[in-house]
Protein backbone atom coordinates (compact mmCIF):
# COMPACT_ATOMS: atom_id res chain seq x y z
CA UNK A 1 0.00 0.00 0.00
CA UNK A 2 2.60 2.53 0.66
CA UNK A 3 4.57 1.60 -2.27
CA UNK A 4 1.59 2.72 -4.12
CA UNK A 5 0.79 5.97 -2.29
CA UNK A 6 4.83 6.41 -2.81
CA UNK A 7 4.01 6.71 -7.15
CA UNK A 8 0.78 8.00 -6.38
CA UNK A 9 2.66 11.45 -4.89
CA UNK A 10 4.94 11.06 -7.89
CA UNK A 11 2.08 10.92 -10.56
CA UNK A 12 0.63 14.02 -8.77
CA UNK A 13 3.72 15.89 -8.65
CA UNK A 14 4.67 15.32 -11.93
CA UNK A 15 1.29 15.83 -13.00
CA UNK A 16 1.27 19.31 -11.13
CA UNK A 17 4.48 20.31 -12.18
CA UNK A 18 3.62 19.43 -16.08
CA UNK A 19 0.12 21.15 -15.98
CA UNK A 20 1.60 24.56 -14.50
CA UNK A 21 4.36 24.81 -17.15
CA UNK A 22 1.92 23.70 -19.55
CA UNK A 23 -0.05 26.63 -19.01
CA UNK A 24 2.80 28.91 -18.63
CA UNK A 25 4.34 28.19 -22.01
CA UNK A 26 0.83 28.47 -23.93
CA UNK A 27 0.35 31.55 -22.08
CA UNK A 28 3.50 32.95 -23.46
CA UNK A 29 2.35 31.62 -26.58
CA UNK A 30 -0.72 32.51 -27.25
CA UNK A 31 0.59 36.15 -25.91
CA UNK A 32 3.26 35.92 -28.86
CA UNK A 33 0.95 35.17 -31.68
CA UNK A 34 -2.75 34.98 -30.86
CA UNK A 35 -5.34 36.38 -28.86
CA UNK A 36 -4.32 37.20 -25.27
CA UNK A 37 -7.44 34.75 -23.90
CA UNK A 38 -6.47 31.12 -23.38
CA UNK A 39 -9.36 29.04 -24.50
CA UNK A 40 -10.95 26.19 -22.00
CA UNK A 41 -10.24 23.82 -24.81
CA UNK A 42 -6.35 24.35 -23.94
CA UNK A 43 -6.64 23.65 -20.60
CA UNK A 44 -8.32 20.66 -21.13
CA UNK A 45 -5.97 19.42 -23.64
CA UNK A 46 -2.84 20.54 -20.96
CA UNK A 47 -4.90 18.45 -18.68
CA UNK A 48 -4.08 15.06 -20.99
CA UNK A 49 -0.57 15.95 -21.89
CA UNK A 50 -0.09 16.65 -17.75
CA UNK A 51 -1.63 12.87 -17.61
CA UNK A 52 0.27 11.01 -20.41
CA UNK A 53 3.64 13.13 -19.06
CA UNK A 54 3.26 11.32 -15.82
CA UNK A 55 2.59 8.59 -16.77
CA UNK A 56 6.01 8.24 -18.80
CA UNK A 57 7.66 10.09 -15.65
CA UNK A 58 7.58 6.11 -14.90
CA UNK A 59 10.17 5.03 -16.95
CA UNK A 60 12.23 6.67 -14.62
CA UNK A 61 11.28 4.47 -11.36
CA UNK A 62 13.00 0.61 -10.64
CA UNK A 63 13.52 -1.26 -7.60
CA UNK A 64 16.65 -1.58 -8.51
CA UNK A 65 19.96 1.04 -8.70
CA UNK A 66 19.98 2.63 -12.06
CA UNK A 67 23.52 3.24 -13.11
CA UNK A 68 24.61 6.91 -15.14
CA UNK A 69 24.41 4.96 -18.26
CA UNK A 70 20.99 3.56 -17.46
CA UNK A 71 19.56 7.09 -16.56
CA UNK A 72 20.74 9.30 -19.77
CA UNK A 73 19.30 6.31 -22.22
CA UNK A 74 15.93 6.05 -20.13
CA UNK A 75 15.96 10.24 -20.38
CA UNK A 76 16.59 10.13 -24.02
CA UNK A 77 13.82 7.29 -24.40
CA UNK A 78 11.91 9.84 -22.11
CA UNK A 79 12.17 12.82 -24.45
CA UNK A 80 11.73 11.53 -27.44
CA UNK A 81 8.57 10.30 -26.47
CA UNK A 82 7.36 13.22 -24.78
CA UNK A 83 8.55 15.23 -27.58
CA UNK A 84 7.01 13.24 -30.25
CA UNK A 85 3.78 13.16 -28.29
CA UNK A 86 3.37 16.83 -28.12
CA UNK A 87 4.04 17.15 -31.37
CA UNK A 88 1.52 14.84 -32.52
CA UNK A 89 -0.74 17.01 -30.30
CA UNK A 90 0.26 20.35 -31.74
CA UNK A 91 -0.43 18.48 -35.05
CA UNK A 92 -3.87 17.01 -34.02
CA UNK A 93 -5.00 19.78 -32.05
CA UNK A 94 -4.28 21.97 -34.68
CA UNK A 95 -2.66 24.07 -32.18
CA UNK A 96 -0.07 26.14 -34.90
CA UNK A 97 0.16 25.43 -38.75
CA UNK A 98 4.00 23.72 -38.90
CA UNK A 99 4.56 25.49 -42.39
CA UNK A 100 5.03 28.48 -39.92
CA UNK A 101 8.84 28.20 -39.25
CA UNK A 102 8.76 30.98 -36.22
CA UNK A 103 5.90 29.30 -34.43
CA UNK A 104 6.93 26.39 -34.92
CA UNK A 105 11.02 27.13 -33.47
CA UNK A 106 9.11 29.21 -30.81
CA UNK A 107 7.03 26.22 -30.15
CA UNK A 108 10.50 24.03 -29.63
CA UNK A 109 12.13 26.36 -27.58
CA UNK A 110 8.75 26.75 -25.33
CA UNK A 111 9.01 23.02 -25.40
CA UNK A 112 12.61 22.64 -24.45
CA UNK A 113 12.43 25.39 -21.61
CA UNK A 114 9.16 23.88 -19.55
CA UNK A 115 11.38 20.21 -20.36
CA UNK A 116 14.51 21.50 -18.50
CA UNK A 117 12.62 23.28 -15.87
CA UNK A 118 10.63 20.50 -14.71
CA UNK A 119 13.65 17.96 -15.35
CA UNK A 120 16.42 19.81 -13.34
CA UNK A 121 13.13 20.45 -10.61
CA UNK A 122 13.30 16.68 -10.25
CA UNK A 123 16.96 16.19 -10.34
CA UNK A 124 17.11 18.81 -7.60
CA UNK A 125 14.53 16.93 -5.35
CA UNK A 126 16.04 13.71 -5.60
CA UNK A 127 19.24 15.24 -4.46
CA UNK A 128 18.20 16.81 -1.76
CA UNK A 129 16.19 13.34 -0.54
CA UNK A 130 19.76 11.31 -1.42
CA UNK A 131 20.97 14.06 1.36
CA UNK A 132 18.21 13.58 3.41
CA UNK A 133 18.66 9.82 3.62
CA UNK A 134 22.28 9.79 3.71
CA UNK A 135 22.08 12.60 7.04
CA UNK A 136 19.34 10.36 8.80
CA UNK A 137 21.58 6.89 7.86
CA UNK A 138 24.69 8.54 9.11
CA UNK A 139 23.11 9.69 12.39
CA UNK A 140 21.93 6.07 12.56
CA UNK A 141 25.05 4.64 12.13
CA UNK A 142 26.13 7.09 14.65
CA UNK A 143 23.54 6.35 17.11
CA UNK A 144 24.68 2.45 17.27
CA UNK A 145 28.15 3.15 17.72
Amino acid sequence: MENILHLGRKFLTSFTAVFTCTILASSIYIGIYSNPFLPFRLIVQALIIAAVSALLNFIYYSEKPIHQRGMVLRTLLHFSLLFSMILFCAWYFEWFSFSYTKGLVTFILLFLAVYGVIWIANFTGDIMDERRINKRLKELNEGAA
